[in-house]
């Protein structure tokens, strides 16, 4: 199962970051599928500014808040 999480930074609203990170996350996801990937493969979430990759103040633009991670995990043999 492939795991794709959008983040997003404090720049804006608690909405527009929630708004942000599940575009750039369905982006992921839509592009991965493009390519070849089974959609049932994958799951898609998103943190909005929950999870910073680097901790900053409310309406700070961090662009390595700014992301999408793809996490894999592989079911035990």
């Amino acid at each position: 199962m492939m795991y794709v999480t959008g983040h997003y930074d404090t720049s804006g609203t608690t909405q527009y970051a929630e708004q942000m990170s599940r575009r750039m996350a369905e982006s992921v996801r839509d592009y991965l599928i493009s390519a070849g990937l089974l959609a049932g493969a994958l799951k898609v979430s998103w943190s909005g500014e929950r999870q910073l990759a680097i901790p900053t103040r409310d309406g700070v633009t961090e662009a390595a808040n700014r992301r999408v991670e793809i996490n894999f995990h592989f079911p035990p043999n």
